[in-house]
């Protein structure tokens, strides 16, 4: 069994995808963590062929791109949570799936990895809002 066709077979079971796959800390099965990534390791060590075993530079250089992946998805989140709180006091338009919404962000919060803006007392995720704008519009 090839060390790709060990890592489809785990990400199947799991209903994951090899496609673009990332480390997340929500609980979306179509990403991967860095425990995932240990078990598929370790998968991949069990599974492989005694007479034609895996490289341990190539090992190495995988684990290695795995952390600088998780690093940079820790960096993206931070700079997103330090840069909403700059909205604090701007207009902006939030939609949903249900309406839109427009007035000046009383607030942000952040809870297990999410970032939210609070309009008229309402929380809103940071990805639906469309537009940001200076709050002195909204009076004229």
């Amino acid at each position: 069994m090839s060390d790709t066709s060990v890592i489809s077979s785990y990400l199947t079971s799991y209903g994951a995808s090899t496609a673009n796959s990332t480390t997340s800390t929500s609980s979306d099965n179509s990403t991967l963590t860095m425990d995932d990534f240990i078990s598929l390791l370790v998968a991949q060590m069990k599974n492989q062929d005694m007479y034609n075993t895996m490289d341990s530079a190539e090992t190495i250089a995988q684990m290695a791109q795995f952390s600088m992946v998780s690093a940079l998805s820790d960096l993206t989140q931070q700079v997103q949570v330090g840069s909403s709180f700059s909205l604090v006091g701007k207009g902006a338009t939030v939609t949903t799936d249900r309406d839109t919404v427009s007035g000046v962000i009383d607030g942000v919060t952040y809870y297990d990895g999410s970032v939210e803006v609070v309009i008229n007392g309402t929380g809103y995720p940071i990805d639906d809002v469309t537009e940001v704008f200076d709050a002195d519009l909204l009076d004229s």
